[in-house]
């Protein structure tokens, strides 16, 4: 786990959202120092995304970020792979 943050705790119904890059243990095999700018712009992007749609970043773990919404939608509305998982 990489960091922990204080944060307000939602209330009423909350929704949670874990992201992972797939693959990734074997990309950062390969390129150690591509994957470490890749994932510091993987956060950077997501993180304007949540904050975007209302969540909070709780935690960091490896390439993931946990995160809370405050309804179901707005966690569905912010995540890039809600239409299926991407592939390119």
């Amino acid at each position: 786990m990489r960091e922990l943050w204080a944060v307000a705790a939602p209330s009423g119904t909350v929704t949670f959202l874990f992201t992972d890059i797939e693959g990734s243990t074997r990309l950062w095999q390969e390129d150690e120092h591509s994957m470490s700018a890749a994932v510091a712009r993987h956060d950077e992007l997501l993180r304007e995304v949540v904050t975007g749609h209302g969540g909070e970043v709780f935690a960091t773990m490896g390439d993931g970020l946990a995160v809370a919404f405050p309804s179901a939608s707005s966690a569905g509305d912010a995540d890039p792979g809600a239409d299926g998982p991407a592939h390119g």
